[in-house]
């Protein structure tokens, strides 16, 4: 009967009629693998499996052991080969943390795809905007691993899980009601750098043109664009716009100013609205429209509109209205090109009231329709209990609802018009200084115009009432 008649370290010795083989349990260095050899380089018999699963004991395997592995060396008295016969479980690593960015950007770059299913390449989202308050980004924090087991049946701990600096940059800070979470203090354009630093700014410079590389331009701060702007694109800004170079019959609208170094050249399709001042060196054929003041050297068969003053070198052709002061060099030009300036913008604001007249009348025949089919159905379908069977309770609820909304609609109208009255109220007295103004040139005020029928030098025109005066300065 064989016996274990020596150990020495992780070797033992078992006899049978002085037949000596040898057992040899190891593991590995990380203690996750424990392996099993039987040599039978001196010969002898080879250990029952009784044995073999005291051998692993001996050492200390106690985890993880492969039964069938140990029973099937035994049974097919494998030698000279390390057996694997026991696993642990390796720790599992943490999840490392992160920032999250909560703004979808996903889509920036890319043209936007129409409902028709054709793409529009000058929408691209070249710049994703962000308002005040909106959360940004996310710190994620770290998830820990899970420990693991060794063949020994020892835990081990799983390396942490490493995290990443709070690189947050301008224009974000922590929110008060989570500190992993920072949201914008300003209306702007996110910017993530290649590091992972969030930036929210406010002003923003496009180095270039504006052309199917950038698409449309919509951001809500300060735009700075160093070169063009092509035709058939857009800008869309809350704030000040700086063009360094041309705009070519595009559409520019800023909440802000508009300044463009260039000039501004159209077929009647481009155009300028600022909610401050415009001011270009050139400009023909264009659309521009100005809370305040427009200033430009030349303009040429133009539409101009401010509530504010304009001064130019030179006005040749198209439609002025201003509603204070016109300081022009020269108006019109020795062709005589029809040339219209309406001083106080009186016209456009007694037009808009009149459209805004005709509106308000067609409401209230409305309204009244709406209140005489309401009493209309009232008297006709209403029963002696006076009550209202369901399709004609339907029927009156729908008209209800409608006379609600056009009355809504009245006095919002009625508000309009008001508006209107006070600023025709309150427009201040115009007057319009030009050195020359060649004939053809239509002077505006109100339902009162006068026509230039020669050339005028050092001209200054004010009114008095509805009456136009014309004078030398």
């Amino acid at each position: 009967m064989s016996t274990i008649i020596c150990k020495q370290g992780r070797f033992w010795e078992i006899a049978r009629n002085c037949d000596v083989l040898y057992i040899s349990v190891t593991h590995a260095p990380d203690c996750m693998k424990g392996f099993l050899y039987v040599s039978d380089a001196l010969g002898g018999c080879f250990p029952s499996e009784a044995q073999l699963f005291q051998a692993v004991h001996e050492h200390g395997i106690v985890y993880g052991i492969d039964i069938d592995a140990i029973r099937n060396m035994a049974k097919n008295k494998t030698s000279n080969v390390y057996v694997e016969i026991a696993g642990g479980n390796p720790p599992l690593p943490g999840i490392p943390g992160r920032m999250e960015i909560l703004i979808d950007v996903s889509k920036k770059g890319k043209p936007k795809k129409l409902a028709d299913g054709r793409v529009d390449y000058r929408d691209i989202s070249y710049v994703v905007n962000v308002t005040k308050g909106t959360p940004v980004v996310r710190h994620v924090k770290p998830v820990p691993g899970q420990p693991g087991t060794t063949v020994f049946n020892k835990a081990v701990d799983p390396l942490p899980a490493p995290d990443v600096p709070i690189a947050h940059g301008r224009g974000i800070v922590s929110s008060p009601e989570n500190p992993d979470v920072f949201i914008a203090v300003i209306n702007g354009a996110i910017i993530v750098h290649p590091g992972g630093k969030i930036d929210v700014v406010d002003d923003k410079v496009i180095s270039g043109d504006i052309d199917y590389k950038t698409g449309n331009i919509m951001f809500s701060g300060n735009l700075h664009v160093t070169g063009n702007v092509r035709a058939g694109f857009e800008i869309s800004v809350d704030g000040d716009c700086l063009i360094d170079g041309n705009v070519e019959d595009a559409k520019v609208n800023s909440l802000g100013d508009i300044e463009i170094a260039g000039g501004a050249i159209g077929s009647s399709k481009g155009c300028l609205r600022s909610g401050g001042t415009v001011k270009v060196r050139h400009i023909a054929n264009f659309n521009v429209q100005a809370a305040s003041d427009i200033i430009a050297e030349d303009v040429l068969h133009c539409t101009l509109s401010t509530e504010g003053s304009i001064k130019a070198k030179t006005v040749v052709g198209g439609v002025i209205a201003v509603w204070k002061s016109v300081t022009i060099d020269t108006i019109g030009a020795k062709a005589e090109p029809k040339t219209i300036i309406d001083i106080g913008g009186r016209n456009m604001l007694l037009q808009e009231k009149y459209d805004l007249l005709k509106h308000l009348s067609t409401l209230t025949v409305e309204s009244g329709a709406c209140k005489e089919k309401i009493f209309e159905l009232v008297c006709n379908e209403m029963d002696d209990s006076g009550k209202l069977n369901s399709d004609s309770f339907e029927f009156l609820d729908g008209l209800k609802k409608k006379y609600g909304s056009v009355k809504e609609k009245c006095a919002a109208t009625q508000t309009q018009i008001e508006t209107l009255d006070r600023k025709l109220e309150n427009t201040p007295v115009p007057s319009i200084n030009a050195q020359t103004i060649y004939p053809n040139t239509i002077i505006k005020f109100g339902a009162t115009e006068k026509v230039v029928k020669e050339k005028l030098n050092h001209v200054r025109i004010t009114v008095d009432g509805e009456k136009i005066c014309m004078g030398k300065y």
